[in-house]
């Protein structure tokens, strides 16, 4: 056939596969009706691609009985085979194949240009195999060219290439085997090795079967050495070169036509198939992650392999440029083989080698072991190949399966039994996909998002419950009120519930995504007698322990010294919790100093919570909406204390009314003001306390000139639109005494910007900027305008992000930048310092990410890791101490630079099993790291003497791991619950003092300081009764809290200052329809502990 034939059949064979234009298909017409010959030469290309095709089409062998087939196969496998290998086709198909390869052959081109001196061999359509005078073997793949002198061999072995091949260099140390390609070079003495260098290529690329090869650049400036296994790439826009691992093992499928994929991903295979077969498939659509293949092939043309992967993937192509389409119909399902005789037949009429191996017996047995272990046994034993998508037939899952001396058919019979699988025969490959079942029709998954408030304030609700009945599945607001849940779409009875408010129930059409906002009204338990319903506690099921919350309501039921209400003090009724005495507020929990509690006024950090030398806490319970106590198991967006966060949320104000409100007492009196500013919109809140005391101490004391103490706290939030607000909030507050010539100030400011963002239903923002300043004046001599002024203030800013994936599936990340600024404490005359103690300078960014998930009806987990760096940065001083805490050196920094840093990374995990439907059994683990330290050695409970450090040259930050069990038991409609927890602590790098100390006044303090380890271990009792007019708690502690350092004690360990070992809380409130209450609070205890350390 001459060269305008093969043109010809080139054109006849795009005809029959729809890839030619319209012009094309005219001048091909023209052309069969030219001559008869003409006409039955297409005539007989068009029957054997018919033939070819008739599977493809149809997946059908036309007539054909199936008892008598099956009956003459199952005969034919029987007989002694003599020779185990059989042809890849039947003789039909060898002809086909043959017309096939004749319509696809590619014309060689192999010029001699005599005056050139030169030798080009180009290959067109199809591989070809060339050698070289030097006996080299080169493999050029299609539209590639191979250049050569005719002296190559003589005096040098250099040729050119444009395109891409596989050689087999022979060995000849004396003459260098060089290529030119894309201007690179390409040395070798005797190896095998890939080169694919198109022009339409980026990039040149080496691949190293064998042996060494040396990549250089044109202008041999710079190279790389390649072993087996290597690749090198030349990028000729850049001028470089460099080596890396091989990991594609299809780098050579072009020539030996073998393709390899384990779990790869479509685009990974497409993209390998292009370079194979030099074809253009197109993926048209987005392909999902979950779709993967595990698939080998063995000489088969395009055709087979796409067929193949179309039943595997369940996707379909169209052959007009080649475009792969997905996700499809579940494709040619009518076509799968329902028998396992017709399954059989048809690969012996289709793939003549998958079961020439039938005769051959197979073993396996494995126990619980992956379907992909089964398979590969399968493969090694019977010499079948399968093809199957890894994530839809979970070729993970872990089965048990057995088998003995079973042929080839029986093993698929009872894999398919055992592991729900389908095997379909096609293009000699055996594909695998999950047991055909009728998928149900799926409802719409739609999105219930919104807010919660109070009916006449406007107040967000925390911790109110969204409840779906019927879905048995619910949601919580967060700390704005928000709350979002994702759900199938239909009608529900949603049930909206709060603590102390009416419960109230909404029918809702939600066959969209919808936004809808609830308002509950306070039920005023005393007027009327509260009907009570079986409401869900989604309580129990959240993946969290060691967590109580508390609402201003019931922090006023707690007895108060002289009538004044206590955030802080009411938390001595928590079990865990230990004041320093009676009438103090400075707190422990859980085995912890009392530094390693952190106080939270929306965001802003407050150093010293007290008031009148600790005898009360600065927070007003009016102006707060939710308190929530973390007792060491805090979620990852808090971090920086050891022991607990006591996260307060001051109220936004009433956006409805304007109120004002206010109350006089023993100690002090109460004003404050809120309303609208755009009613709905945005509102107001300004809320102050002073106190009363000053008369009554001067009466002790007549020079005592001043002496109060006072807060203010202030709010301003801004509605901007449906999914953006607004706040501002503010506290501040401090003390003064003043005497003759002396005095004591400290005082507290703490500011917080917040911008919220509903990014979506699922997707909430919430940005804050907060700053917080704490300053302590010991005025010496009020003349001479002598103090001594310890500082503590930072800036923090962050972005908290929290994704509602679905009911009970919360994702909450983010990241902060943290600012501090410490002095430890320096006397000033005048205003001029007199005194030399470094101040520090400190940064921490901060990462974190948390996920709760409820399993199932039973499992739940809460997990999460934070991240902090903290650096210390110039300008300061720090002194270096020996072993025997005498000063060796000092360090001296220069502004603004970073001399120590320290990273720590904080895992926390909660894991929680649902009994029943009422009680819950918690587990819980989280490491914490504190930074910032109490530089405190006095055991008074009422002081405000407090010196604030960073972790430092000589202070290693604090750290602690606690694990944590829980039972918790609940009655809904008696409004009882009970808990039980028990906990160990462990903790490092604690801080204690030398005896009789000198911290005031001492530039070297930081030698004073003695470290050593802590830990703690006890079992908390509570039970208590929230409804009905008898209402109260009853709570047992037993705890120790023992220390031990090296160099206190003589290394012995010793009880620490709050090691109380039993406590009872009893606390009950009668209430009468009158508004009358009876209140009765007890709390005894084992006292502090009497120590004397050697």
């Amino acid at each position: 056939m001459n060269y305008e034939e093969n043109d010809i059949d080139n054109l006849i064979t795009r005809s029959l596969t729809g890839e030619t234009t319209a012009e094309e298909e005219q001048q091909l017409r023209t052309w069969i009706a030219a001559t008869a010959e003409n006409n039955q030469h297409y005539q007989k290309l068009q029957k054997s691609f018919s033939i070819a095709s008739q599977y493809y089409r149809t997946k059908q062998v036309p007539d054909l009985n199936l008892d008598a087939e099956w009956n003459r196969f199952l005969k034919s496998i029987d007989k002694p085979k003599t020779n185990n290998v059989r042809t890849l086709f039947s003789t039909t198909w060898l002809r086909v194949a043959a017309a096939v390869m004749v319509v696809a052959a590619s014309v060689v081109l192999y010029n001699y240009f005599s005056n050139a001196g030169l030798s080009i061999i180009e290959s067109g359509l199809v591989a070809q195999e060339v050698t070289l005078p030097d006996g080299s073997l080169v493999t050029l793949n299609q539209n590639s060219r191979l250049t050569y002198s005719s002296s190559f061999n003589n005096s040098d072995r250099h040729i050119s290439l444009e395109g891409e091949a596989f050689f087999e260099v022979a060995h000849n140390p004396n003459k260098p085997f060089t290529i030119s390609v894309k201007d690179a070079s390409v040395e070798v003495l005797g190896t095998s090795f890939n080169v694919r260098g198109y022009k339409a290529s980026e990039v040149l690329e080496v691949v190293v079967a064998t042996g060494t090869v040396k990549l250089s650049t044109p202008d041999k400036t710079a190279h790389v050495t390649l072993q087996a296994g290597d690749r090198g790439i030349y990028n000729p826009q850049q001028q470089t070169v460099q080596n890396e691992i091989n990991t594609d093992v299809n780098f050579n499928a072009w020539k030996t036509r073998r393709l390899t994929f384990t779990e790869a991903n479509l685009q990974t295979v497409v993209e390998t198939l292009n370079k194979v077969y030099q074809s253009n498939i197109v993926i048209a659509v987005p392909v999902p992650d979950t779709c993967l293949v595990t698939v080998s092939f063995d000489q088969q043309d395009l055709t087979a392999v796409l067929n193949v992967l179309k039943v595997t993937l369940n996707l379909e192509y169209t052959i007009q440029k080649i475009k792969l389409k997905l996700p499809a119909r579940v494709v040619d399902a009518a076509f799968r083989m329902k028998t396992v005789k017709l399954f059989l037949l048809a690969l012996i009429l289709w793939t003549g080698d998958i079961y020439a191996q039938e005769g051959k017996l197979i073993s396996i047995q494995v126990q619980h072991k992956p379907i992909t272990k089964i398979l590969s046994a399968i493969e090694s034993q019977s010499g079948v190949r399968f093809s199957y998508n890894p994530n839809s037939i979970a070729a993970n899952r872990k089965i048990t399966f057995s088998v003995s001396n079973a042929t080839l058919t029986a093993v698929l019979n009872a894999l398919s039994e055992a592991a729900g699988l389908e095997f379909v025969p096609l293009e000699n490959q055996i594909v695998i996909t999950p047991r055909t079942q009728v998928a149900p029709v799926q409802p719409k998954t739609i999105t219930l998002s919104g807010y919660i408030k109070d009916l006449k304030s406007g107040e967000a609700l925390i911790g109110a419950t969204v409840y779906l009945p019927e879905l048995q599945t619910g949601a919580i607001a967060n700390s704005y009120g928000y709350f979002s849940l994702t759900i199938p779409g239909g009608h529900y009875a949603v049930r909206i519930s709060y603590t102390g408010y009416k419960a109230t129930e909404q029918s809702l059409d939600l066959s969209e995504s919808h936004q809808q906002d609830f308002a509950l009204q306070e039920e005023l338990s005393f007027l009327k007698e509260i009907v009570v319903t079986a409401l869900p506690l989604i309580s129990l099921t959240e993946a969290s322990v060691s967590q109580i919350s508390l609402r201003p309501e019931t922090v006023e039921t707690r007895p108060a010294l002289l009538g004044e209400q206590d955030v802080i003090k009411s938390l001595e009724t928590v079990p865990g919790i230990k004041l320093q005495s009676d009438g103090s507020t400075f707190y422990y929990v859980r085995g912890g100093n009392r530094d390693q509690n952190l106080i939270l006024i929306d965001d802003s950090p407050i150093y010293n919570p007290s008031h009148l030398l600790g005898v009360f806490s600065t927070i007003i319970p009016d102006a707060t909406t939710d308190i929530t106590l973390y007792k060491g198991n805090m979620p990852a967006m808090f971090g920086g204390r050891l022991s607990s966060v006591l996260d307060i949320h001051t109220r936004k104000g009433n956006d409805q009314v304007v109120q004002l409100w206010g109350n006089t007492g023993l100690v002090s009196t109460k004003l404050g003001i809120e309303g609208p500013i755009k009613k709905n919109a945005s509102s107001f809140l300004l809320s102050g306390r002073f106190s009363r005391l000053k008369w009554l101490f001067q009466k002790i004391d007549p020079a005592i000139s001043t002496f109060n103490f006072q807060d203010l706290t202030g709010k301003v939030n801004f509605r901007i639109n449906a999914n953006n607000h607004a706040y501002f909030s503010f506290y501040t507050g401090g003390d003064n005494y003043f005497a003759a010539n002396n005095a004591i100030q400290w005082s507290n400011t703490a500011g917080t910007f917040r911008w919220t963002n509903q990014h979506s239903e699922k997707l909430f923002i919430n940005t804050t900027l907060a700053a917080s300043n704490y300053d302590y004046f010991l005025h010496s001599d009020l003349s001479r305008n002598q103090k001594w002024n310890s500082h503590i203030s930072n800036l923090n800013l962050k972005s908290d992000f929290s994704y509602f994936a679905k009911p009970q599936n919360e994702i909450s990340f983010g990241i902060g930048l943290n600012g501090y600024n410490f002095n430890p404490g320096n006397l000033f005359t005048n205003n001029v310092q007199s005194s030399n103690v470094s101040k520090r300078q400190s940064i921490e960014w901060v990462l974190y990410g948390n996920h709760s998930v409820q399993w199932n009806k039973h499992w739940g987990i809460n997990y999460g890791l934070r991240f902090t760096s903290w650096t210390n940065v110039g300008e300061a001083f720090e002194f270096k101490f020996d072993r025997q805490h005498a000063v060796t050196d000092t360090l001296v920094f220069p502004a603004r630079q970073a001399y120590i840093r320290f990273f720590n990374a904080e895992p926390r995990i909660v894991l929680q099993y649902l009994v029943t439907d009422n009680q819950s059994i918690k587990l819980g683990y989280t490491r914490n790291v504190q930074n910032v330290h109490l530089i405190s050695n006095s055991v008074s409970p009422f002081t405000s003497l407090e010196v604030w450090l960073p972790s430092s040259i000589n202070i290693q930050p604090q750290l602690a791991d606690q694990l944590s069990l829980g039972y918790y038991h609940s009655l809904p409609l008696k409004g009882i619950a009970f808990g039980a927890e028990t906990f160990y602590k462990y903790m490092q790098h604690q801080i204690d003092f030398e005896t009789h100390a000198e911290t005031l006044l001492n530039p070297f303090f930081e030698g004073e300081l003695r470290f050593g380890s802590a830990q703690s271990y006890g079992v908390e009792l509570l039970v208590k009764k929230d409804l009905g007019r008898l209402r109260g708690l009853a709570g047992y502690t037993f705890s120790r809290a023992m220390r031990t350092f090296s160099e206190l004690n003589q290394g012995r360990s010793y009880n620490a200052l709050f090691d109380r070992p039993h406590q009872v809380n009893f606390f009950i409130v009668v209430r009468y329809p009158s508004a009358l209450e009876i209140k009765f609070f007890l709390e005894p205890s084992i006292g502090r502990t009497l120590q004397c350390t050697h």
